[in-house]
């Protein structure tokens, strides 16, 4: 792993591996003060003696839907489906296609905030989803 210290405030993240057949990543997170953001990243690389991809190879399709979940502040609890997961906002988590409850919970300022939304999770898609505490 790598550890980055940086200013709050919203900052872009880009990770590469020149072995991946999708060699980069990248996304934009919000700092929030004394938060701790762990992001995991997962890289295909080819197994040794299959040919390397080249830029022309169609890059293969993931099975499921990446869903980012963030708030302002970070730090909410995160809850998909009714089940509560183990890592808070803001991150990235892959669920199945289909309709799925997202809902986030947060203590802010001596009070317990909530939003909730469904989100249709389509196959081989990005999905954003964002709430902002910072304003109630």
């Amino acid at each position: 792993g790598i550890a980055v210290v940086c200013e709050i405030g919203d900052r872009s993240v880009r990770v590469e591996n020149d072995r991946a057949i999708r060699r980069t990543r990248q996304e934009t997170v919000l700092l929030a003060a004394d938060t701790v953001l762990e992001l995991t990243y997962r890289f295909t690389i080819p197994a040794a003696g299959k040919p390397q991809v080249t830029e022309q190879d169609p890059e293969p399709q993931p099975a499921a839907g990446e869903v980012r979940i963030g708030s302002r502040p970070a730090g909410a609890d995160v809850y998909i489906d009714g089940k509560k997961q183990s890592l808070k906002t803001i991150n990235t988590f892959w669920l199945p296609p289909g309709n799925h409850t997202i809902s986030v919970r947060l203590d802010y300022q001596g009070r317990r905030l909530s939003a909730d939304t469904t989100l249709l999770v389509k196959k081989d898609s990005l999905h954003l989803v964002s709430y902002d505490f910072s304003d109630r």
